[in-house]
């Protein structure tokens, strides 16, 4: 299973573990099950911005490092020209209005990911998704197993 996930759980994993623990217990049943994770790239920045203002520039590479460490795969859009023109589409044609939520759907799309793991389910409608691809909360991964 191929899981790409939504930078506001990396954030509340690094930054709040204590107030969303969802987030952190789904995180890790789905690497005891061996599920593939992806962090989208297009997050990247925002998440280091974020961790950098919060724990100070060697923690958040720290984070980071960690991440790799454990086998999270840093996604990209692929064909950057391809994707972009996709990410649009999906603002332009389908009711994802966020440009970061159609980001984070494009890079599902390209890599073939199963499931989408964030705390903003509703900004993912359904119809809006390609077939085949998923949006959980934390707390419908840890339900599912």
């Amino acid at each position: 299973m191929n899981v790409l996930i939504d930078v506001n759980i990396w954030i509340d994993v690094a930054l709040r573990p204590d107030s969303y623990p969802d987030s952190k217990s789904a995180l890790i049943a789905m690497q005891r099950k061996n599920y593939t994770l992806g962090f989208p790239l297009s997050g990247y920045t925002t998440v280091y911005y974020l961790l950098k203002q919060y724990l100070k520039k060697n923690k958040a590479m720290e984070f980071l490092r960690l991440l790799k460490q454990r086998g999270i795969k840093f996604e990209g859009f692929g064909d950057s020209e391809m994707s972009i023109a996709q990410t649009l589409t999906l603002q332009q044609e389908n009711p994802i209005t966020d440009h970061e939520d159609a980001c984070i759907v494009a890079t599902a799309m390209t890599h073939k990911y199963d499931w989408i793991v964030t705390r903003d389910k509703k900004d993912f409608k359904k119809d809006a998704l390609p077939k085949g691809l998923k949006v959980h909360t934390p707390r419908q991964v840890l339900n599912h197993f």
